[in-house]
Formats: C-alpha cells, sequence, structure tokens
C-alpha cells in the first residue's frame, strides 16, 4: 500500500488516479512513485514541504495554495510512474531518470 502521511484524501486519490493512468498499479512501483514525487518536491519547492511537515497539512493543498504550476510536477509522477513498471525498475531506475531528466531539460518549451 502506498504510504501517505500529510496528503488529504482528494489530493491521495489523485495522485493514485494519475500514477494508475500510466499503468502502474502494483503498490510497491506506486511506493516508489511516490517517494521519487517526494524527492522531486523536496528539490523543487524545500520551504513548502518542510512547512507541510511542520504543520502535518496537505503538501497537493500547499501547492495549490502557492498557485504552483504543477505541469512539471505531473510530467514527473507520468515519467516515474512508467519507468516503476518497467523490467528496469531496479537499480537502474536512477538513471533512466536523470537521462530523462535530461531530454526534457534539453526540449524546448511550447
Amino acid at each position: 500500500m502506498v504510504a501517505f502521511r500529510f496528503v488529504c484524501p482528494e489530493h491521495r486519490r489523485r495522485f493514485i488516479e494519475v500514477v494508475e493512468g500510466e499503468g502502474c498499479r502494483d503498490p510497491e512501483a506506486m511506493e516508489q512513485v511516490r517517494r521519487r514525487l517526494l524527492a522531486w518536491l523536496s528539490e523543487h519547492y524545500p520551504r513548502l514541504v518542510l512547512d507541510s511537515y511542520n504543520s502535518e497539512s496537505c503538501m497537493g493543498c500547499a501547492l495549490n495554495a502557492a498557485c504552483v504550476d504543477l505541469t512539471d510536477m505531473y510530467a514527473m509522477i507520468r515519467l516515474a510512474s512508467r519507468l516503476a513498471r518497467s523490467p528496469a525498475s531496479g537499480s537502474g531506475l536512477r538513471e533512466q531518470t536523470a537521462r530523462a531528466r535530461t531530454v526534457q531539460n534539453e526540449t524546448p518549451s511550447a
């Protein structure tokens, strides 16, 4: 089971919906995606993550309240979901994510 701590039911449902939409239904793989999301959020929004932990409030609600553009976050969740369900999801996941991030950064925005 996915171990949500400071996420409201609505944002928990949305996360599962997005991950399952990418074909990732295995609970262990979903937990891997959740951990990658938390690492990504900690890297991009460290203050928001820290404040959510300290106040024990939903990070999704905090992102919405801060009017954060969630496009990159959803792209990361989708990528991590696809990688987590791939046969090479073990030790090669970190390298695949780094390669995908490099490609994503090199792709011009529309």
